[in-house]
C-alpha cells in the first residue's frame, strides 16, 4: 500500500478537525480529495507530507510512518517518495528551468539524471524554455515547469492542492491532462486536493470530506 491513514487525530484549537480517520491508497491509483472549503482537504495534505504531526494516529507512505519520524526523517521521505505541484511556482530565481531541476534531483537522491530532465520538458512542452529564468516564463509555462519539478526526482506519491482553482475551462483541462498522463508515464500516483467540480469526471477514485468525516465515493 503506497499510503495508508489509521485512527488519524488531528485538533485545530483544541476541537477535532479529525478523529478515527481512516484512508488507503494503492500504487498506480489516482485519488480525488474533495469537499467544501474549510472541510480539512490542505490540512490533510499537509498531514500527509509530514508538514503536520497529528495527535494521534499512523500516517505511513511507502511503508514509513511519517508522523513518528523525527523533522530530518519526514526530509528524507518527502524527498525520496513525494512530489509536490505548488499553487506558486517554486524555483529558485537565479537559475534557469533546467539548473532548478538538476538540483532537485540533486538535493533529493544526490545524483542527477539530465536525460529524465530533457525528457520531461519535453513532455511538458517546455523544452525550449529551459535556459529560461522563473521570472521570464509564462503563466502557463510556469504551470508546466511546477509539474516537472514534482516529477523530477520519480516520486512514488504526487500531491496537487488546488492546481486548477485559478484556471479557465481550456487550461484546467491542459494541465489536468498533463498530470494524469505524466503521473502515467513516469510510475506516480496522483493525488488532488480540490473543490473544483470539473475534475470529478476524471477521476474514478474519490475521497470526500463533509463536517470532518471520511466517505469514499
Amino acid at each position: 500500500m503506497l499510503l495508508e491513514i489509521e485512527n488519524l487525530q488531528y485538533n485545530i484549537n483544541e476541537k477535532p478537525l479529525f478523529s478515527g480517520f481512516n484512508l488507503s491508497i494503492e500504487e498506480q491509483k489516482n485519488h480525488l480529495l474533495v469537499g467544501p472549503s474549510g472541510s480539512g482537504k490542505t490540512t490533510l495534505i499537509n498531514l500527509i507530507c509530514g508538514l503536520l504531526s497529528p495527535e494521534k494516529g499512523a500516517i505511513r507512505v511507502a511503508g514509513h510512518d511519517i508522523a513518528a519520524l523525527s523533522e530530518s526523517g519526514r526530509d528524507k521521505i518527502r524527498r525520496e517518495h513525494i512530489g509536490i505541484v505548488f499553487q506558486t511556482l517554486r524555483l529558485v530565481s537565479a537559475l534557469d528551468l533546467s539548473a532548478n531541476l538538476l538540483l532537485a534531483q540533486r538535493l533529493s537522491r544526490g545524483t542527477i539524471d539530465a536525460s529524465l530532465i530533457t525528457s520531461l520538458l519535453k513532455r511538458l512542452g517546455i523544452a525550449h524554455r529551459a535556459k529560461a529564468k522563473p521570472h521570464q516564463m509564462s503563466q502557463g509555462e510556469a504551470q508546466r515547469a511546477a509539474i516537472a519539478r514534482a516529477l523530477v526526482t520519480r516520486p512514488r506519491l504526487l500531491i496537487a492542492d488546488e492546481p486548477t482553482s485559478a484556471l479557465d475551462e481550456t487550461n484546467a483541462r491542459q494541465v489536468m491532462d498533463l498530470l494524469l498522463e505524466c503521473t502515467a508515464d513516469y510510475g506516480a500516483t496522483l493525488l488532488i486536493a480540490t473543490h473544483d467540480d470539473r475534475l470529478t469526471p476524471l477521476f474514478p477514485n474519490r475521497i470526500v470530506l463533509t463536517d470532518h468525516m471520511l466517505k469514499a465515493a
